[in-house]
């Protein structure tokens, strides 16, 4: 299963920033980047490697793109959304060492067969397709990688795995969420938001030949907000109180 040429972005930008300020960077605090732990880590592979080329799939309006240029480091970011797309590249193409390309990495392994990078970076993009889409582009991930290359990929996290809507609170079924993932043009509950569980995520990706040399998590529920979660889970709050909303792996080749 692919993402079709006519692939559209139906989430809120707006909404999403909102949606951030229910986490923190620390568990039982309020303080802090949710992020932070992720991104550290970022930043820290680019120091590590200052001349890798570097590959991010589903860069957007390119929030990583920067994050990403290390001293004589090059990027190429993938983005098939055309609003996306074409606000990333105005503002990045073609700067320094930065290529912006309207394609998924299935098509650049098509255009490009023989393209391998030492980096590559997915970040919070295989809970928003179809399961099978997310199998291809870990697969993507696999071919893409060089010999000694590594990618970081970070996803959704719950104590357990749940499909859901943007803006619908009930719980889908593994096909409901497929199918509506694969119509972007019809998603009138926004994007499609699968809540990996810790397992499931590592799981698909050793699954599709990566190793994980590392996992983490991030984006802890503040203090506040732990029982308005527990209750669109439906789970108990000690379920999730210390259990990061989002996770990342940093993985090679098996």
């Amino acid at each position: 299963m692919t993402i079709s040429s006519n692939y559209k972005y139906n989430g809120n930008d707006d909404e999403i920033t909102a949606w951030q300020r229910n986490f923190t960077s620390r568990i039982g605090d309020g303080s802090g980047d949710p992020e932070e732990e992720f991104l550290a880590y970022v930043r820290m592979m680019t120091q590590l490697r200052p001349a890798s080329n570097w590959l991010e799939i589903g860069c957007g309006l390119g929030r990583m793109v920067e994050l990403l240029l290390s001293g004589r480091n090059s990027v190429v970011g993938l983005e098939p959304d055309d609003h996306r797309f074409n606000d990333c590249r105005k503002r990045f193409h073609g700067q320094r060492n930065i290529e912006v390309l309207k394609m998924t990495s299935e098509d650049l392994r098509r255009t490009r067969p023989k393209a391998r990078f030492e980096l590559i970076l997915n970040s919070m993009v295989l809970q928003h397709v179809s399961t099978g889409v997310c199998q291809g582009i870990l697969k993507d991930i696999h071919a893409l990688l060089a010999k000694e290359g590594l990618a970081i990929i970070s996803t959704t996290q719950n104590c357990k795995e749940l499909f859901t809507f943007q803006s619908s609170p009930n719980h889908q079924t593994r096909e409901e969420f497929d199918l509506y993932a694969a119509f972007p043009n019809d998603q009138k509950f926004g994007i499609p938001v699968r809540k990996f569980s810790k397992d499931s995520f590592l799981a698909t990706l050793e699954s599709n030949g990566l190793a994980v040399l590392h996992w983490g998590q991030f984006s802890y529920i503040r203090p506040e907000k732990v029982s308005w979660f527990a209750d669109q889970y439906r789970v108990s709050e000690d379920d999730i109180r210390d259990v990061g909303d989002s996770q990342y792996a940093i993985v090679r080749r098996k």
